[in-house]
């Protein structure tokens, strides 16, 4: 009220924040102001650094030793038909000394796995071990039902006795187009070389993403789920072209002439593709990829071209001041 004296508070002051630049957001904002030589000093160290890195991963990516033979197109194989399964033999020559362990995979060309459409068509619950109905595969349209799966081969088909009308577990276009080319390897001596088949998919999916509904999962599962070349296919590549691994030889491959036998039920003419057999040894980066270190080798030189017009740019521009 009016003329009454307010008593002071000892604790206010205690609870004043302090003037400080930081409590009273007044500090200023560091503004560095560009110039030529440190541009030219940035682009030269980023183009520099581009370049060391490029030729690392290249020269890394150069000691992998890889051969690669399509096999779509051979007489044996090229009219394979999704209910008329082919064997054909491929022969690989190979050059260098491939040192354990080396790598198996399948290649196909122009196979869009990363169609919007095409990932979103599964159900990650149903591989996980659960037991669905038709109505709670909405999400895996348009195979929802053992119908839609269409022509199933007799090798993969778990569940011969499912009606049309039952669950398609799993369902989905990516489980329909599951790659089931086989393969077998020998040398000219015609002794057989182990392929071993596990251990090529990721832990996490070994582990946790695809379990078999019950003991008796043939009798509702049309393919095991746990096969590890069916989770391998269920990892969607981004690109059209794109290989995946079928399994890894542990031990050494030497030079000399080697025969695949190709057991092959893929049928690529649907959508005009194309399929490889890929032996590839690896390193601490992994397998061939030159794209990679090229790619770094090409944004470094740009990096110090660009370093190379702002000093020249600079020296123009001097020179000017000077005679003005």
């Amino acid at each position: 009220m009016d003329g009454q004296v307010v008593p002071f508070d000892g604790d206010s002051r205690k609870k004043k924040p302090k003037n400080s630049s930081f409590r009273q957001q007044t500090m200023r904002a560091y503004r560095p102001v560009p110039t030529v030589r440190s541009a030219v000093f940035t682009f030269s160290v980023l183009g520099v650094l581009f370049i060391v890195i490029g030729s690392i991963l290249l020269s890394y990516s150069m000691e992998i030793v890889e051969v690669k033979q399509r096999y779509d197109n051979l007489a044996l194989c090229e009219d394979t038909k999704w209910d008329a399964p082919q064997t054909c033999t491929v022969t690989l020559e190979v050059n260098e000394q491939m040192e354990a362990p080396v790598y198996f995979y399948y290649e196909l060309h122009n196979f869009y796995q990363n169609h919007r459409k095409y990932v979103k068509s599964r159900s990650d619950k149903q591989l996980m071990g659960n037991d669905l109905s038709k109505d709670e595969l909405s999400e895996c349209e348009p195979v929802v039902d053992m119908e839609d799966l269409g022509r199933i081969q007799e090798h993969l088909q778990g569940a011969k006795n499912l009606k049309p009308s039952s669950p398609a577990n799993p369902c989905g276009l990516i489980a329909k187009t599951f790659f089931n080319d086989t393969y077998s390897i020998s040398n000219s001596s015609n002794v057989q070389i182990k392929i071993h088949e596990d251990e090529i998919a990721w832990p996490s999916d070994r582990e946790e993403k695809f379990e078999r509904v019950s003991n008796n999962w043939q009798e509702k599962q049309w393919i095991d789920v746990e096969d590890e070349h069916f989770m391998v296919w269920m990892r969607t590549a981004g690109l059209p072209n794109f290989r995946k691994l079928w399994g890894r030889i542990e031990q050494d491959i030497y030079p000399g002439t080697y025969y695949i036998t190709v057991n092959s039920f893929y049928d690529v003419s649907d959508f005009n593709g194309e399929k490889y057999v890929v032996l590839s040894t690896a390193n601490t980066f992994g397998g061939k990829n030159d794209a990679l270190g090229i790619a770094y080798i090409v944004v470094g030189a740009m990096t110090v071209l660009l370093a190379i017009a702002f000093t020249v740019k600079g020296y123009i521009y001097k020179r000017s001041q000077d005679i003005g």
